[in-house]
C-alpha cells in the first residue's frame, strides 16, 4: 500500500529527537510534507532533516522546550509565516519517570505534566487558533471553507 501523497503540506511534529515523534516527522517528510522537527537534540533532528530531504520532502529543526508555550506558539506561528498555512500538529513530546509514588520526586511530576499534558493542549490549541484565522480570512474572501479543527485519539493515534 503506498502513502498519500503530503505534497503542499506543512506539519509540525514535537519529540521528533527520537523513537516514534522521529518516525512520524520522517514518514510526513517522506510522504512530501514540509515538516517542522521540534525537539531537544540538534543532531538528531539534523539527521532526520537530511533523510527527509534525501527522500524529496523538506524539513526545518526547530530546538524547543515544549513545556514552554511560548515556544510552541512560536513554532506554529514560524511555520505559519514561512509555509502561509499548517495542515498537521503532531504533539508527540513526552516524558516519564516511573517510580513508586513514596520514592519519586515531585519535580518530576511536574515535569511530566507540563510536557505531556500542557504541552499537549497548547500545542492544540495554537494550531486551533491559526486554523480559526485562516478561516475568517477565507470566508471574508469568500473562499470555500476548509473544514472546522477537529482532534481526537485513537489507539494512541491523534488526528485533525
Amino acid at each position: 500500500m503506498t502513502s498519500p501523497s503530503l505534497t503542499g503540506k506543512t506539519a509540525i511534529v514535537t519529540g521528533a529527537s527520537s523513537g516514534i515523534g522521529r518516525a512520524i516527522a520522517e514518514k510526513l517528510g517522506g510522504a512530501g510534507a514540509h515538516v517542522y522537527l521540534a525537539g531537544r537534540t540538534p543532531e538528531a533532528m539534523e539527521a532526520s532533516r537530511m533523510r527527509i530531504e534525501a527522500a524529496g520532502g523538506q524539513a526545518t529543526p526547530v530546538v524547543a522546550d515544549v513545556r514552554d508555550t511560548a515556544q510552541i506558539q512560536g513554532l506554529v506561528q514560524r511555520a505559519v509565516d514561512e509555509t502561509g498555512h499548517l495542515d498537521i500538529m503532531v504533539n508527540n513530546a513526552g516524558v516519564s519517570h516511573p517510580s513508586a509514588i513514596v520514592d519519586a520526586d515531585p519535580a518530576e511530576w511536574r515535569e511530566m505534566f507540563e510536557t505531556n499534558v500542557l504541552a499537549l493542549l497548547a500545542g492544540y490549541a495554537q494550531a486551533g487558533i491559526e486554523r480559526a484565522h485562516r478561516e475568517h480570512f477565507q470566508r471574508r474572501r469568500a473562499t470555500p471553507r476548509l473544514g472546522r479543527l477537529r482532534v481526537h485519539q485513537t489507539r494512541g493515534q491523534l488526528h485533525l
